[in-house]
């Protein structure tokens, strides 16, 4: 149970920095196509023509948000039933995978996350 429960963990924390990578990727493929940052509605990131991964990243969009609620989830879990101690650096991953979540969800640095959902 323990051992699951740690992977579990795991790849709901590393869910949401995978995704934001390869977002940040996506943006700097952009960036080296026009010379300069995307912003709101100039260009669409659809008429890049990087295809492929913009749908990718188009259909997974909610998955950072979805893995955040099952990490909290089974944090809360591990909490009431004390499954295992957490160590340093797993309390390390998870907020800084909260973290990533919520400065790229709600505080939408550079208005990057504006310019793709347009």
């Amino acid at each position: 149970m323990k051992n699951i429960f740690i992977s579990l963990s795991y790849i709901a924390a590393l869910i949401p920095i995978g995704w934001y990578s390869i977002f940040i990727f996506f943006v700097c493929k952009a960036y080296l196509k026009l010379g300069r940052m995307p912003y709101f509605d100039n260009p669409d990131p659809y008429n890049l023509g990087f295809d492929n991964l913009y749908s990718f990243l188009k259909r997974t969009i909610d998955y950072p948000i979805i893995s955040i609620l099952v990490l909290v989830i089974l944090l809360t879990l591990n909490t009431l039933i004390k499954i295992y101690r957490l160590s340093n650096f797993q309390k390390t991953v998870f907020i800084f995978a909260v973290a990533a979540v919520i400065s790229f969800t709600f505080l939408d640095p550079l208005g990057l996350m504006d310019w793709f959902l347009d």
